[in-house]
């Protein structure tokens, strides 16, 4: 039925970024040659591994380096970050501080930017009324 397998497609590709589960592993390797995080992303580095869901309602895990995460370039709805061509999403208010922190998702918290800039926005009228 064709009709069934639109909306089905269309909600998969909506929901497709969400992740599950995400949690940090250190990168195995020590320093020196051959090292490169870039090519070998297993090493020297932080290892993101998030826990996502087929069209199926299977789970499953993707790993990526945590220099890999970039703003995602989309208009696509639930949308945090992109890393290695994928896109994926995550409920800010849920990710530990610890984490948060040390994968500096500051970057990609739209809230978090604009408490930011409404803070800066004060402090500077304050600084221009004395």
């Amino acid at each position: 039925d064709g009709f069934g397998a639109f909306p089905t497609a269309l909600l998969q590709w909506f929901v497709s970024p969400y992740v599950l589960t995400m949690r940090v592993e250190k990168g195995v390797g020590g320093e020196g040659e051959g090292d490169d995080p870039a090519r070998h992303p297993s090493r020297g580095g932080d290892v993101v591994v998030v826990e996502k869901l087929t069209l199926f309602a299977r789970r499953f895990e993707d790993r990526f380096p945590a220099a890999a995460m970039r703003e995602a370039e989309t208009t696509r709805p639930l949308v945090t970050w992109e890393a290695n061509g994928a896109f994926h999403y995550v409920e800010m208010a849920n990710v530990p501080r610890h984490m948060y922190d040390r994968l500096d998702l500051e970057r990609f918290d739209d809230q978090a930017k604009a408490l930011k800039h409404a803070r800066d926005a004060k402090d500077d009228e304050d600084d221009d009324d004395e």
